[in-house]
């Protein structure tokens, strides 16, 4: 399997969950934006622990359709990686941007 491949099956797996996590961020963007540095410990703490529960609503919500990851021959575990990877990577972006704007 290719790597546009890879990606593309990645990239269908994070939108199961895209608006929620987004919408997350978006929510901790404006309270990193409202509030002072010493904050964003708590807002940090808050995008992990929303984000973990999405991801175990999920993780049993599609269990059977990793079957389908499967038989392409991508892991559970590297779906996961990758997909909290870039929902870390949009977070620390939308925060750089909030602290320009500051």
């Amino acid at each position: 399997m290719g790597k546009l491949n890879f990606y593309r099956l990645v990239l269908t797996f994070y939108s199961n969950f895209f608006p929620a996590t987004f919408a997350i961020t978006v929510i901790c963007g404006f309270l990193c934006f409202q509030s002072s540095y010493s904050a964003w410990v708590v807002i940090i703490w808050f995008k992990m622990i929303t984000t973990g529960l999405i991801a175990s609503y999920i993780n049993s919500y599609k269990k059977y359709e990793y079957v389908y990851y499967q038989n392409l021959h991508v892991s559970k575990v590297k779906l996961w990686v990758w997909a909290l990877a870039a929902d870390t990577v949009l977070f620390v972006v939308i925060i750089f941007l909030i602290v320009k704007l500051k």
